[in-house]
């Protein structure tokens, strides 16, 4: 289990950081493919292991042009590259949801109760308020500019926060026992 989640969070990083020298440093479709390397070497079969999987190969060939187009530079949210950049986070959110029915799926296999607890609390947390900050985003439009770049000050720090807990519970995870566990067969 170490050695795939290891894989998840490396694949989460790369996709947390965007740092673009003509093409983006750390590749997002690097980063979508470790996670869906991590998930197949899971050990157990999963109900939400299949759909995980598949999504994150799909955001790994839907996330190349972000090679060449760093999202920071698109300013227009009604524009193709606002709705598509759009579209790859609310994907990433879905890949996130299937990624914690998996480990909440490990964590009462193992009997993990203080890690169950911890999960399904940063599962609410996080779900609900990344949605939160989805749903706020195209109202925004109709804002004022100073209140807009407030609003998209304090969301980003919030979820960069939320996606920095995330990664920490993942790395919590590669502490939990395989129990001799067969791989996800994908």
């Amino acid at each position: 289990m170490r050695n795939s989640f290891r894989k998840i969070f490396l694949g989460f990083l790369l996709v947390l950081i965007d740092i673009h020298i003509f093409i983006d440093i750390l590749p997002n479709p690097v980063g979508y493919f470790l996670i869906g390397a991590g998930i197949t070497e899971l050990p157990g079969k999963f109900a939400a292991g299949n759909k995980a999987y598949s999504m994150a190969i799909f955001l790994c060939l839907l996330s190349i042009p972000t090679l060449f187009i760093p999202q920071h530079t698109i300013e227009n949210l009604l524009s193709m590259w606002g709705i598509y950049f759009t579209l790859l986070v609310l994907l990433k959110l879905i890949l996130t949801f299937y990624l914690f029915q998996i480990m909440m799926e490990i964590v009462k296999d193992r009997n993990e109760m203080k890690l169950e607890n911890r999960t399904a609390k940063i599962f609410k947390e996080y779900m609900i308020v990344m949605f939160a900050i989805q749903i706020g985003i195209p109202f925004t439009m109709n804002l004022s500019r100073n209140i807009q770049s407030g609003y998209t000050m304090i969301t980003t720090i919030i979820a960069l926060i939320l996606e920095v807990i995330f990664m920490v519970l993942l790395l919590s995870f590669r502490d939990v026992d395989d129990e001799g566990k067969e791989s996800i067969t994908v």
